[in-house]
């Protein structure tokens, strides 16, 4: 791989295929700079966009991944797996309206793509629990102020 870019350094999917391997051995950092290799050749890569956002997420970095997979499904709306991923940024950055409707949108153009029924059915969940608790919190704070 890396001779395919010493002879092509704008060679793009080899920038992706690289990013590739190196999230798979847990070196997001490199993986993220191969990325943004990638989209240096080719601004509109959805993959690119995709991956970089994935290695992003995993980083902690939701605000960025969630930019990253806007560029991705923007010149491609009908990109199932980047509303997938767009969906999994959102809900690990407690978005959960936007998680949710990024869910169906991958579900509504793939519907066989089981992981996004799973990931939207576990979003669900979780906003459940957690306007559970915060109602909780809510009642307990008024039964405070009354009594």
């Amino acid at each position: 791989m890396t001779l395919t870019l010493e002879l092509k350094p704008d060679f793009g999917e080899a920038h992706i295929t690289l990013g590739v391997a190196l999230a798979h051995t847990g070196k997001d950092e490199e993986a993220i700079v191969a990325y943004r290799a990638a989209i240096g050749n080719n601004p509109n890569s959805i993959y690119a966009h995709n991956n970089l956002s994935n290695a992003l997420n995993r980083k902690g970095l939701r605000d960025e991944a969630i930019s990253e997979l806007t560029r991705a499904t923007e010149p491609d709306p009908s990109f199932a797996e980047g509303h997938l991923n767009l969906g999994v940024a959102y809900s690990d950055n407690n978005q959960y309206p936007e998680a949710i409707a990024s869910f169906r949108k991958a579900i509504a153009l793939s519907p066989n793509l089981v992981e996004a029924h799973i990931d939207l059915g576990n979003t669900l969940l979780k906003a459940a629990l957690e306007g559970k608790t915060l109602l909780t919190k809510q009642s307990l704070n008024s039964a405070k102020q009354s009594g």
